[in-house]
């Protein structure tokens, strides 16, 4: 009788135990009932929208040998793999800093990782900017892509990627050497199409670029025999793109020079303009030409939010400056002139969403903006202070 009762108290206990354990396992998932790091970027990307920058985040560095199998395997391309799934981002901006600062064309296309060193995002972020683009198609490989994001993330900045604004996304095949005279450009729908869903799930990506200046700069783009990309292809890439990513904006950059010229009517055919084409238009403002106009820049901004906003009331409008030099047309600017152009600036601070600078380079290239020699070092110093934007 003792033996039976002791047994059956054996069996009782042994239940309680399993029960409290597979409480408790319960209790340890997080809320999605997955511990992946896939799941996790896909609660975090819906809230992506328009969300200035990454301005407080916690990195616990992984190398990716020490993840277990079974998370490397479930991670698509375009997902960070040295981030802790536990961390939440607050994107807010700082209130120090009034708008975005975009550096644009950061690194080269030719160049391994672009050029770019952990070094180069280090400074970028210490001179007070927040955003960043690349000279970049979709013909960019997965490893230079995945290392740009995931030095962008780790130094609090946020990537727009070309999803139009390169060639290869009309049809200019990569790396070929030279085009038919006579080939115009071709929306290539699903390749954009499959280059969006493979980095979209990167927290780093800001937004997408779908138009640099209407193709002026494809093979076969031009103002005299060139082709221009037309109003109705704008938008059939800003609304095939919008059906890949729905959360974040979709930009495009127009000519200054234009607004400049026409004060009546500056969407012409190099310059064209429309609804449902961008949420956000970056203006071009390059007043670095070898006879510098200081009243280029406000009336160009001046021109472009009243022209803009009678189109599109709620678009979103980025500054871009000049800051290199690419002889004979663009020039070094003068250190006093640039500073009277960001500061020109001011008075549209309630209608500039972003200003940003041209350009950023890399050591391996012919400009390099750090270098005393190819750069101008100083406008980093000047942008780090803060105390004229």
């Amino acid at each position: 009788m003792l033996k039976s009762t002791a047994f059956l108290l054996y069996c009782f206990l042994i239940v309680i135990f399993s029960c409290g354990y597979l409480l408790v396992s319960k209790l340890g998932k997080n809320e999605t009932g997955s511990n992946s790091l896939a799941g996790y970027v896909s609660d975090v990307s819906p809230n992506l929208e328009l969300s200035p920058i990454v301005s407080e985040i916690n990195l616990s560095p992984q190398p990716k040998d020490n993840l277990p199998p079974t998370i490397i395997d479930e991670l698509p391309i375009g997902t960070p793999i040295n981030q802790d799934p536990t961390l939440i981002f607050t994107p807010t901006l700082p209130p120090s800093v009034p708008q975005l600062i975009m550096m644009k064309d950061v690194g080269e296309p030719f160049l391994d990782y672009f050029g770019l060193t952990e070094k180069d995002f280090g400074i970028i972020a210490d001179a007070g900017v927040n955003l960043i683009e690349s000279p970049i198609d979709i013909c960019a490989s997965d490893e230079d892509v995945q290392y740009l994001l995931d030095q962008s993330l780790t130094h609090h900045l946020r990537v727009i990627l070309p999803a139009g604004a390169g060639e290869a996304e009309w049809g200019y095949e990569c790396d070929a050497p030279l085009y038919p005279s006579n080939q115009q450009p071709i929306w290539q729908k699903i390749a954009v199409g499959g280059w969006v869903n493979k980095w979209k799930s990167h927290p780093a990506v800001y937004g997408w670029d779908i138009s640099n200046e209407a193709g002026l700069n494809f093979p076969n783009g031009g103002e005299e025999d060139g082709f221009f990309l037309t109003v109705a292809q704008i938008r059939q890439a800003y609304a095939d793109v919008k059906s890949f990513d729905p959360t974040r904006p979709i930009v495009i950059r127009m000519m200054g020079w234009d607004f400049y010229e026409h004060s009546q009517n500056p969407f012409g055919e190099q310059n064209p303009y429309s609804k449902n084409m961008a949420d956000i238009v970056m203006i071009n403002a390059y007043s670095n030409v070898e006879d510098y106009y200081e009243d280029f820049v406000p009336l160009v901004t001046e021109r472009a939010i009243s022209s803009l906003r009678t189109v599109t009331p709620n678009v979103k409008i980025c500054i871009a400056l000049g800051v290199w030099e690419e002889l004979p047309l663009w020039h070094k600017p003068a250190l006093s002139n640039l500073e009277q152009d960001i500061q020109s600036l001011n008075k549209f601070n309630q209608d500039i969403y972003i200003r940003a600078f041209f350009k950023y380079g890399a050591a391996g290239g012919d400009w390099y903006l750090p270098s005393p020699n190819k750069g101008y070092p100083e406008v980093l110093s000047l942008l780090s202070q803060r105390t004229i934007l």
